[in-house]
């Protein structure tokens, strides 16, 4: 992987998504697994001509099923060099015709970057890294809108089919402390508790007296 597109290309192969057409140059992605299809645009442009793309989106898809209403569009904004681009982002993701749209900023560095951190830690996709603590730390304590590590997590907020692992910490406190008066109460509750309705019903009305006297 090289490109911003290799690294997105990857992603939805990974998640089971198959290039089904070529839209002018722009990759079209559609689920094998189920009706959900993305367009891949690298032209800012695409939102103001977007009415004729979505034509002819439309017209070359046409054996895709309910394609016009299961339609998103990525665009792949490099921002080296551009100004005020984060208002026009906020803009363009907020336009409601024709297609779904999503915003992705980077420039080369954060991609090298982010290229650089998959092959460290020898994986396929950005999913393993997204739970790894070191990773989250930076993204918390960065100011930067174009380290690898913002474009990790921007890359998983837009692409939201990315599976992200569980990951579940093992307790040091595994052995319950029975001995607390606490605990030791709520137990003696429990097996105290009223098993019938009118029991409940009972032990309610009472546990409301007590505490409107309070």
């Amino acid at each position: 992987m090289e490109t911003i597109n290799d690294i997105i290309l990857n992603e939805f192969r990974v998640c089971n998504y198959a290039k089904v057409a070529d839209i002018d140059g722009r990759p079209f992605m559609s689920a094998t697994d189920g009706i959900d299809y993305w367009l891949i645009s690298s032209k800012v442009d695409d939102v103001v001509n977007q009415r004729q793309l979505f034509k002819n989106v439309i017209e070359q898809t046409s054996e895709c099923k309910c394609v016009e209403k299961n339609l998103s569009l990525l665009l792949l904004v490099n921002i080296e060099g551009q100004n005020n681009i984060d208002t026009e982002v906020v803009q363009i993701e907020n336009d409601k015709f024709y297609f779904k749209k999503y915003v992705l900023k980077y420039n080369q560095e954060s991609v090298n970057g982010l290229i650089e951190m998959m092959t460290q830690k020898h994986v396929q996709t950005i999913s393993p890294l997204l739970l790894d603590d070191s990773n989250f730390e930076q993204l918390r304590s960065s100011d930067d809108t174009l380290s690898a590590i913002s474009l990790l997590y921007s890359i998983a907020h837009k692409l939201t089919f990315i599976p992200i692992p569980s990951s579940s910490k093992p307790r040091e406190d595994t052995k319950l402390n029975l001995d607390s008066s606490e605990l030791q109460n709520l137990l003696d509750w429990v097996k105290n508790s009223p098993s019938t309705d009118t029991d409940i019903d009972t032990y309610l009305n009472n546990l409301i007296a007590e505490n409107e006297e309070v």
